[in-house]
């Protein structure tokens, strides 16, 4: 189950998504559309945003991989 929001964040549209996810949890996505040259700018809107959510821990598998591994772990 996904849900979305859009929220305003040090002068950038954040889109936010909970994803709640069988077996595994729910997981916090934070995007913002940057061109190249706003890259780093917005990272840092991001890490910033995620710090004040006390969002400590990054995944950059995907859903499958991350049940894949923990089923051939288990």
């Amino acid at each position: 189950r996904r849900r979305t929001s859009r929220l305003a964040w040090q002068g950038w549209n954040v889109e936010v998504a909970l994803d709640d996810v069988d077996e595994l949890g729910v997981f916090a996505e934070l995007e913002i559309a940057a061109e190249e040259a706003q890259l780093a700018s917005a990272r840092e809107a991001v890490q910033s945003l995620a710090a004040s959510l006390s969002l400590s821990q990054t995944e950059t598998r995907g859903y499958c991989q991350i049940l894949a591994a923990l089923r051939s772990a288990g």
